[in-house]
């Protein structure tokens, strides 16, 4: 089977073979599952919900998330994966539907109340499984929202693109941290449409690690900062499984990070570069790499990855500039719904992203374009300030970003998530050393990076919490 089987095909196949352990420990068959997602069609149905219209789930509970989302698609609607719903609408998003809690109602919009009778038993007939859509939110860190719309075949170019690479195995269990992305979602459909059982996060990394079975070869799919909060939790005498592998998302991960990771759970740890608009494309063995962090590593088959100036031109060895990403066939969403498209005249996505060449053609992230600190005058990625900032330190974590000053210009701000003792003090004096003291640098040490909803280190938020301690 394949990601775009409709979800009776799969649901269908597996009987009473476990598909959902939840976020209070249930586990569901994967024909309790089936019956879940027949009765929620019920109750969308008879509520006016067919091709046409958009229905926004509620997010608090990943499992039944996911029976909604595919309830919705059954009826051949488009589900929106929102983060909020009422930002939605106030973007410009139309929404038909909210399926909305009690005591947590959408604005402007006709809310269907999520209650115990949705789980019973279906009233009337259901129409047949339909091809449903989904509507997706922008993947990028900062700028203006972007709502995109994707077919449910959309899935299907992104199978071999990951799996290639990674020599896919017939895998038991997927642990999923998060769910509400396209490529969450993706990876959901795609674990149980081979038998596999999806785990959603507990309620602390802790009770997810507790949760993992010794017996059942387990994927992990995390972002960085999930991957970070996993690590501290993780306890040699008290969990005795190994895992087949972990894949991260979101933002590139320190090497260090990874390789406590690989001892710890006794796997290789991925890194995935892509994106919602337009798939995976390039994956690496964090551990493996002697490049700077943000190599990308193997290129998916099929991408295409150029570096380019802001004239457009093709940009030397080791200069920085625009990333271009020329997707496989069918990897790109179908339509931007709001936001300027995310496609130049080539048809190339353009994510935003900055880096580089090295003279062996290996590509290197070195941050986003609307990121750049504008230090003394020149505008530096801030994975330039990390690297240099790792020279001196130890560290699992870091984040660099701008704090404007009296000049016009920024400081760089330095959160920093370390195990051991940090010297805020030295660490400010070598990278003066390094760069020259023109250069104003703070120092700040943090429990943890915050991150958006897509997992992407949030430097918006850090310049909030943290400038007013400049």
């Amino acid at each position: 089977m394949h990601p775009t089987a409709k979800p009776g095909s799969w649901l269908n196949a597996y009987g009473e073979l476990p598909a959902l352990l939840t976020s209070d420990g249930q586990r569901v068959s994967f024909d309790r599952l089936g019956k879940t997602i027949h009765s929620f069609a019920a109750q969308l149905h008879k509520a006016g919900v067919g091709p046409g219209t958009v229905v926004a789930p509620f997010r608090e509970n990943p499992a039944i998330f996911y029976a909604l989302v595919w309830a919705i698609c059954r009826l051949g609607a488009t589900a929106a994966c929102l983060a909020s719903i009422d930002a939605a609408h106030d973007d410009g998003l139309k929404i038909d539907f909210a399926v909305t809690l009690p005591d947590r109602p959408a604005k402007n919009v006709r809310n269907l109340v999520f209650g115990q009778d949705w789980l019973g038993a279906p009233v009337g007939e259901v129409p047949g499984e339909g091809a449903g859509q989904f509507i997706f939110t922008s993947s990028g860190t900062t700028g203006r929202p972007k709502y995109y719309l994707a077919r449910q075949d959309v899935f299907t170019s992104w199978v071999a693109a990951r799996d290639g690479l990674l020599e896919r195995k017939q895998l038991d269990t997927l642990v999923m941290l998060p769910v509400f992305s396209a490529y969450g979602l993706f990876g959901a459909l795609q674990c149980h449409e081979s038998g596999g059982m999806v785990c959603w996060p507990r309620e602390s990394a802790a009770a997810t690690l507790d949760s993992i079975d010794s017996g059942r070869r387990t994927e992990i799919m995390c972002t960085p900062s999930g991957l970070q909060d996993l690590l501290a939790a993780f306890d040699r005498g008290r969990h005795k499984f190994t895992l087949d592998r972990i894949i991260l998302g979101g933002s590139t991960v320190a090497k260090e990070l990874a390789r406590q990771a690989e001892a710890a759970f006794g796997c290789p740890v991925y890194n995935v570069y892509g994106s919602t608009e337009a798939g995976a494309h390039a994956i690496l063995r964090v551990a493996d790499s002697e490049l700077p962090k943000g190599h990308v590593g193997k290129v998916v088959p099929g991408v295409g990855l150029a570096v380019e100036d802001l004239n457009g031109e093709a940009v030397a060895a080791g200069g920085e500039g625009l990333v271009k990403v020329t997707a496989p066939e069918g990897c790109r969403i179908d339509r931007t719904l709001i936001g300027e498209s995310p496609y130049d005249g080539q048809g190339r996505f353009v994510p935003g992203d900055l880096g580089y060449f090295t003279p062996e053609g290996e590509l290197i992230l070195s941050g986003r374009i609307n990121e750049v600190i504008n230090s003394a005058g020149s505008k530096v990625a801030p994975d330039q300030y990390e690297s240099l900032a790792l020279k001196f330190i130890n560290a699992t974590q870091i984040a660099a970003f701008g704090i404007p000053n009296s000049l016009g210009t920024e400081d760089v701000g330095l959160a920093i998530v370390a195990e051991g003792p940090l010297d805020e003090g030295q660490l400010r004096a070598n990278l003066s050393r390094a760069v020259g003291t023109h250069l104003q640098f703070h120092v700040f040490r943090v429990q943890a990076l915050p991150v958006n909803a897509s997992g992407k280190i949030d430097r918006a938020a850090l310049l909030r919490q943290l400038a007013r301690e400049a």
